[in-house]
């Protein structure tokens, strides 16, 4: 089949080329070939794109869509192919593709599926198709540092185990997709996680074994959803499981079993066009710059607030060292001296020291509004007001009774 044979440079796992996947002869059709006829060969050698050639001339490409869309129509059956054929083609000359991966490039940036490729008489000489990279190639380590969530789509076509097999051909042509989903349906509102899928080819496989789509439900046709990537998972697993159960495309749930989407198959293979690489490399590169400069901003900033809270813990503990010295200090000239007058003349001495202040000194209430500086202590070139009299009657009314209770009050400039 010319859906196993790729031109061209890539390499299989165990090194061969990828001439040597198949040693099938190549399949086209002409023109006139009947609908139902290619039907039947899409469903036999599961294929998904194939060629029409005229005269040995290629005329036109024949992909699953244009048959589904045909089906989802309802074409006749015994209609000429040649009639529902794709003729703008896409076409690569045989001496142009050295790699793979050059047709990768060329499918991404046409946004096709299919690429045959032809000699220089324009006669078929492969097809290449997006099962044939993904079976073939082998997956570079780059799609490790990628998520899935990079690349999931959020469009999804979703039905009832109660739907028949004719709606979900509309959805599949309708929304441009691989598959449909299944989940079970609560009142109007889809519920949980996919129970099922369809791909295109079981519409396909319906129709070859020539039963009515509108008679067939979902239920019986429908395939077990047993594998889900999460939004987290790497492209490389999701190129690996792919791969492994030879599906088009995979369902994405969020860890609370949300639906997110899908992710496909040909958008895994656009994944490895080597511009798509260099950008995604690029954009990784990027993030772990920034990831580097936001650790060293974040140390940085780390250990300028530590230097601070190591200086202010130095300060307080300083101050603390004071006020240690300063009782240490009363407590002796209290044991030593029983005058109490020495004694408070020592506090506020000690005290202005420790504050830095331009004098420090005890007010003796004789009632609440009035009382005398009774002990001080001044800088040189203070004047005194040691036995000063104040008498305030407002500090009366309002505050001696808060001052009584413990207030203390700072003020950094009194002007």
């Amino acid at each position: 089949s010319s859906t196993t044979n790729l031109p061209g440079g890539g390499t299989l796992p165990d090194g061969r080329s990828p001439e040597a996947a198949s040693s099938t002869p190549m399949t086209w059709v002409t023109p006139e070939t009947p609908l139902e006829q290619v039907v039947v060969m899409f469903d036999r050698e599961h294929l998904t794109g194939l060629m029409v050639v005229d005269q040995q001339q290629l005329v036109g490409l024949v992909t699953v869509r244009d048959i589904l869309r045909c089906i989802a129509q309802q074409t006749p059956l015994d209609a000429p192919i040649g009639q529902h054929m794709t003729q703008d083609l896409a076409v690569l000359q045989a001496q142009d593709l050295n790699h793979a991966f050059g047709a990768i490039h060329t499918m991404r940036q046409r946004g096709i599926h299919h690429l045959p490729v032809v000699n220089a008489n324009h006669e078929p000489v492969d097809l290449i198709t997006v099962n044939d990279l993904q079976q073939h190639l082998v997956p570079p380590h780059v799609l490790k540092l990628q998520t899935v969530r990079s690349l999931v789509t959020p469009r999804l076509g979703l039905v009832s185990q109660t739907d028949t097999m004719a709606m979900v051909a509309h959805q599949l042509v309708e929304l441009q997709l691989s598959c449909v989903l299944v989940l079970d349906e609560e009142g109007s509102r889809w519920s949980g996680r996919p129970i099922g899928m369809v791909l295109r080819q079981d519409v396909i496989r319906m129709v070859a074994q020539g039963l009515n789509l509108d008679q067939v439900t979902v239920r019986s046709v429908m395939r077990d959803a047993l594998f889900f990537l999460k939004p987290s998972d790497s492209l490389w697993l999701a190129y690996q499981e792919m791969q492994q159960h030879q599906l088009s495309c995979l369902v994405v749930l969020e860890s609370d079993e949300t639906l997110l989407g899908l992710i496909t198959q040909s958008d895994l293979i656009y994944s490895l066009d080597l511009h798509h690489l260099q950008h995604a490399m690029g954009a990784t590169w990027q993030l772990m710059s920034q990831a580097e400069a936001n650790q060293a901003n974040f140390l940085k900033h780390h250990q300028a607030e530590l230097e601070r809270l190591v200086q202010a813990r130095t300060e307080q503990l300083a101050e603390q060292a004071k006020c240690d010295r300063i009782l240490t200090t009363l407590t002796q000239h209290i044991h030593e001296s029983l005058d109490l007058q020495a004694v408070l003349s020592t506090t506020v001495s000690e005290v202005r020291q420790l504050l830095q202040t331009d004098r420090a000194s005890i007010f003796q209430f004789d009632t609440a509004a009035s009382g005398t500086i009774v002990v001080e202590a001044a800088a040189e070139g203070c004047s005194s007001i040691l036995g000063q009299a104040v008498r305030d009657d407002c500090f009366a009314d309002h505050w001696s009774e808060a001052y009584r209770k413990g207030r203390i009050q700072a003020i950094e400039d009194i002007h």
